[in-house]
């Protein structure tokens, strides 16, 4: 399986003095690629709604295929990346808890992250460039 990394932000409430803050941790998320039958299974399971419409990789083609770095975009890429992450044993998340790991409210960590989601596209199903 091919590895991978996701850029993540967490925001934490601390309480220090008296004083109640929220502050924002950077981090990655490391994930394994796992492009078998199986992440299909998992579109189906977690999000049966859009699974009623489309097969997880025609949704995975229709998002490939749009240049929109807006927010709903990119939690449409979350779902999709998440049918395709192997998370190591004893570390499942469910969908709410990884949603947990990105935050949405800081325009330079969505860029960042807009730009992994392109990178972890292109693994799953790569530009095929052919030259004659």
């Amino acid at each position: 399986m091919i590895s991978f990394t996701i850029p993540t932000l967490v925001e934490k409430v601390v309480e220090e003095n008296n004083i109640t803050r929220l502050v924002k941790s950077e981090g990655e998320l490391k994930c394994q690629l796992d492009t078998s039958i199986s992440s299909e299974i998992t579109w189906e399971e977690q999000f049966p709604a859009q699974a009623k419409n489309s097969t997880l990789f025609d949704y995975f083609s229709m998002l490939k295929l749009s240049k929109k770095d807006n927010t709903a975009n990119i939690l449409s890429q979350l779902k999709v990346i998440y049918c395709f992450i192997v998370f190591k044993q004893g570390q499942e998340l469910s969908f709410r808890e990884f949603t947990r790991l990105f935050n949405f409210s800081d325009i330079e960590y969505l860029k960042k992250l807009a730009k992994a989601f392109k990178d972890v596209f292109e693994l799953i199903y790569p530009d095929e460039k052919k030259t004659d």
